[in-house]
């Protein structure tokens, strides 16, 4: 007795949708690790006025803050008090502000992991300055030189991102005029 068409048809469906899902999943997973592989190295830093201060909020991702640490001190875990630690001196000889004459004073408040990333915590104790000070940043260059810092600063007459070494702040791009007399 021979099995009726149909179930020989119905076994050859299930067996090509039974492999038709494997090669999507298999698709699927090879591209998102690709995805994940490019992610880019970057910082970014929030500069925002607040009454006679500046708070400064330095965000770097936990994978580029762990390797940093490795390099600094292999020895010591990430979220222990002296990693954090490590990672905000870091920060500190690695991010500059300058206005007028000078280096700005800043002050290192602190450091704590959150989720995926490393915040490094600093403020600018200083009267609102007359004109866009100058940031300098070299996070993340020991682990890849081509890595970008992000600034967003926050103050009167101002709310912009720019990604340093591109354009500086208080210019306009198209005429190169200054679009912020003061801050």
């Amino acid at each position: 007795m021979t099995k009726p068409l149909d179930t020989r048809a119905g076994r050859f469906v299930r067996g090509s949708l039974g492999l038709l899902g494997v090669l999507l999943t298999s698709a699927m997973l090879l591209l998102s690790t690709q995805v994940q592989a490019h992610r880019g190295h970057g910082s970014w830093t929030d500069f925002v006025w607040s009454v006679d201060r500046f708070e400064i909020t330095h965000r770097i991702h936990l994978a580029d803050a762990l390797k940093l640490l490795e390099r600094i001190d292999n020895e010591v875990a990430i979220d222990s008090m002296e990693g954090m630690a490590l990672l905000a001196i870091y920060v500190e000889r690695n991010f500059s502000i300058t206005a007028g004459e000078g280096p700005a004073a800043l002050e290192t408040l602190g450091a704590e992991i959150d989720d995926d990333f490393l915040y490094v915590y600093q403020e600018w104790l200083t009267p609102l300055p007359e004109a866009m000070p100058v940031f300098e940043s070299t996070l993340l260059h020991d682990i890849e030189p081509s890595a970008h810092t992000y600034v967003h600063v926050e103050a009167p007459g101002i709310n912009e991102t720019q990604r340093l070494g591109e354009t500086s702040f208080g210019l306009n791009a198209a005429d190169g005029a200054p679009w912020l007399q003061q801050l």
